[in-house]
């Protein structure tokens, strides 16, 4: 994966309509464009929903997703929200771009 920079934003992928629907503590995901369903957690649904509202860096995904209170501290969040935007992308629900 290319670094990660300021001049790096994530979005939904492109023609992807995305469908979420919580389901306990966990997100319900049908992908429009390609008719898979994904069970995915809590934050990585949230995550989604941030980029429902458009593109947005790394950091901003962080205090969107983790909050402003940090309840994790800050490298445990990052690296979980690396791992989730790993899986998203995986997934074919996610993508990065460079402004």
């Amino acid at each position: 994966m290319p670094a990660r920079g300021k001049d790096t934003l994530w979005q939904i992928t492109p023609g992807h309509g995305l469908l979420l629907h919580t389901w306990g503590d966990e997100y319900v995901i049908f992908d429009k464009a390609s008719g898979d369903t994904h069970l995915i957690s809590e934050p990585a649904g949230s995550l989604l929903e941030c980029l429902q509202l458009g593109a947005a860096s790394f950091e901003d995904l962080a205090k969107r997703v983790f909050g402003q209170t940090e309840t994790l501290p800050k490298l445990e969040s990052h690296q979980i929200l690396k791992t989730m935007t790993e899986e998203l992308t995986r997934l074919g629900l996610i993508a990065e771009f460079h402004i």
